[in-house]
C-alpha cells in the first residue's frame, strides 16, 4: 500500500479514469499469485487539482464492480 501512496503522490490521476475525477487502480494481491486482474481495486477521487481522496478499496473476488453512480453517492455522503 505504501508504494501506491507514493505513486499517487506523484500522479494523482493514476489508474483508469472513470468520470468526474474518479480513478480506479488495480493492485496485485500477494496472497493470490494471479496478477492484478484478481487483486484489489482502489478507487480515488481527485478534485480541484489539489485534493485526493480514497473512496473505497475492495477485493475483486468479493465484488465484481461498483457502479459509478454508487461511487458518486459515497463521495456525496462522505466527502
Amino acid at each position: 500500500m505504501y508504494l501506491l501512496i507514493e505513486e499517487l503522490s506523484k500522479n494523482p490521476e493514476l489508474g483508469v479514469a472513470l468520470e468526474s475525477g474518479l480513478y480506479k487502480v488495480r493492485l496485485q494481491n500477494s496472497s493470490i499469485p494471479t496478477g492484478k486482474r484478481a487483486g484489489f481495486r482502489v478507487v480515488t477521487y481527485y478534485v480541484n487539482g489539489d485534493n485526493l481522496y480514497l473512496v473505497t478499496m475492495y477485493a475483486k473476488s468479493d465484488k465484481d464492480t461498483i457502479l459509478t453512480h454508487k461511487l458518486k453517492e459515497i463521495i456525496r455522503d462522505e466527502i
